[in-house]
């Protein structure tokens, strides 16, 4: 993700500062100028290789904001969800995954692997964290996709 941040400055005598989380600028301005800043964020993670999670299973990458669980289906695709179920909170890790879902394992609600939405007639979502494989490494966004409220 790229993020573009446009300036205009006046005529000033002195040195101003400018903060941008985390980002901090000093600017002397002479004349009025525009500045443009380009700033690379990057929120994309290693978390392993495919190898590092069993067919059928998932590991847990663990953060503050909460846990996201990392999934491995028996065709070897990768999805990442939040490691919460909608509905009672139990851990999606620790679930059976078959086919493109997990089945929470304290009500056995089933949720899909490609969306994180549950299967009708359960109702609710875990948020979905985008994934991309780099060769043999899996590569893990920290910021969930829109769209669901159990984020």
């Amino acid at each position: 993700m790229w993020l573009i941040i446009n300036a205009n400055f006046a005529k000033a005598q002195r040195s101003q500062s400018i903060s941008l989380r985390p980002l901090r600028l000093s600017v002397l301005c002479v004349e009025m100028i525009t500045l443009q800043v380009v700033i690379m964020m990057s929120d994309w993670i290693e978390v392993g290789t495919l190898n590092d999670i069993p067919k059928l299973g998932a590991r847990v990458v663990q953060r503050e904001e909460g846990n996201i669980a990392v999934f491995r289906t028996a065709e070897d695709k990768v999805f990442a969800l939040r490691d919460k179920c909608p509905h009672k909170g139990g851990q999606l890790s620790q679930g059976i995954v078959h086919g493109d879902r997990v089945a929470c394992p304290m009500h056995d609600w089933k949720i899909g692997l490609e969306n994180g939405i549950a299967i009708a007639p359960d109702e609710g979502c875990a948020a979905r964290f985008p994934i991309k494989m780099e060769g043999e490494k899996i590569m893990l966004s920290l910021t969930p996709d829109e769209g669901c409220q159990n984020k």
